[in-house]
């Protein structure tokens, strides 16, 4: 077996490291010539994971640099009008690819010199111009992310947008490095940017970034609904109560949804008595709202709640004749009254016919009219359809009973 010093295997491990050392500053050389990403990264790869050179902050440098002069390339020929449109996605995404490497070289960034006395102090040769490229091409972000939303890149346009409204604000190495802009500019973008993320089903991101956007300001009633619907599609129920008890004193009056959301928490974790006292305050604020009564009228109909929920109906009808759910719960109440007469009535008979005639058909034929009323208004609700067929079967109304199946079988 030949044998191999050593010695020889320290040559040849150097020879390695000579040879990747040349391929980075080849890859530098290739910037120099001509800015362009693709080309040095096809140089310089190889330097990425060999040992002698991918813990080395210029391997990162060269590409992140490249990325960024390419960018001000096409930026100026943009400025010019000599950009395509359909290069603009590629121009955005330098943005993306600089700061990659970029934050890969600064903390690789250091260099180790002993002075005269032999004590080694620690020096960074790249990061100055590390924090500049990032920090100067900060404003770019926004815009960039607008063209790759446009693109129909949205994950590209989150993170650009990302990088500007959280990561280098928070980054301690690009403090008073930055171009700020004002808080309502930056609620904007955030505000954008959850859109993007929700767009590609990221909801924890979207989550994030909707909060963001409302602690900077930008407080509306469709950040709270959106941020709503992102935090109930998560899983998030704490979060959806917290905005929805924000929301509430804000645009409760206009929108009823809020409190709706409340109250199914409350019952959920069967905290009925709870929930009671939010909707009566809430009434107590503005009664005029139809469905704040359809809400109690639906927590009254819960186990082991009193109260009689057929006046908050009735009421909420009164306020809003075009309710339909309260026009269904009322109907159904009624159709479970004249069910239990109609089970209830003696077995045949004059005293049947009796009951049937002056206790039954009464409040049937009042189901009925509020079940018709509930179909009018929602003509998709086939279970006022099945009111109205058992309804009309019972009052032996063999025509309406006809002609209700036939709606039936429309929507099945």
């Amino acid at each position: 077996m030949k044998k191999i010093s050593l010695l020889s295997l320290c040559a040849l491990t150097a020879v390695g490291a000579m040879a990747q050392e040349s391929v980075v500053k080849e890859a530098e050389r290739a910037m120099k010539k001509d800015p362009n990403l693709e080309a040095v990264l096809k140089i310089i790869t190889p330097a990425f994971e060999d040992p002698a050179t991918k813990e080395m902050a210029i391997t990162y440098f060269i590409p992140g640099q490249t990325a960024y002069k390419q960018f001000d390339n096409m930026f100026a020929m943009q400025q010019l009008g000599k950009l395509e449109d359909k290069d603009k996605p590629k121009k955005a995404r330098l943005l993306l690819q600089g700061y990659e490497y970029m934050s890969k070289a600064l903390p690789l960034d250091t260099v180790a010199e002993v002075d005269k006395k032999g004590n080694t102090k620690i020096k960074t040769k790249y990061s100055k111009d590390i924090i500049n490229q990032v920090s100067g091409h900060y404003t770019d972000l926004y815009s960039a992310g607008i063209d790759l939303y446009n693109a129909d890149d949205k994950q590209g346009a989150y993170d650009l947008w990302n990088l500007y409204t959280t990561v280098l604000p928070s980054n301690p190495a690009y403090k008073g490095k930055l171009s700020l802009p004002a808080d309502t500019v930056m609620a904007e973008v955030a505000y954008n940017q959850a859109l993007a993320a929700w767009q590609i089903d990221k909801y924890d991101e979207a989550l994030s970034s909707f909060l963001h956007a409302k602690d900077l300001g930008y407080v509306n009633k469709n950040i709270y609904d959106y941020a709503i619907g992102v935090a109930s599609q998560a899983g998030k129920d704490d979060v959806v109560l917290a905005l929805c008890n924000e929301a509430l004193p804000l645009y409760g009056k206009e929108d009823s949804k809020y409190i709706g959301l409340i109250i199914n928490d409350y019952i959920k974790n069967n905290k009925c008595a709870e929930a009671l006292t939010v909707v009566d305050k809430a009434i107590a604020n503005d009664p005029e709202n139809a469905q704040y009564y359809v809400i109690k009228g639906v927590l009254y109909e819960q186990e082991g709640v009193e109260g009689d929920p057929m006046p908050m109906y009735l009421k909420a009808i009164e306020l809003d004749p075009q309710n339909s759910q309260a026009t269904f719960r009322y109907a159904y109440l009624l159709l479970e009254k004249a069910r239990n007469i109609y089970n209830n009535a003696p077995a045949g008979g004059a005293e049947f016919k009796r009951v049937f005639d002056e206790d039954f058909t009464p409040v049937m034929t009042e189901a009925v009219k509020y079940f018709e009323k509930t179909y009018e208004l929602d003509d998709e609700n086939i279970d006022a359809l099945r009111g109205l067929e058992e309804g009309y079967y019972l009052l032996n109304d063999e025509t309406n009973m006809q002609r209700v199946q036939g709606l039936i079988k429309l929507l099945q």
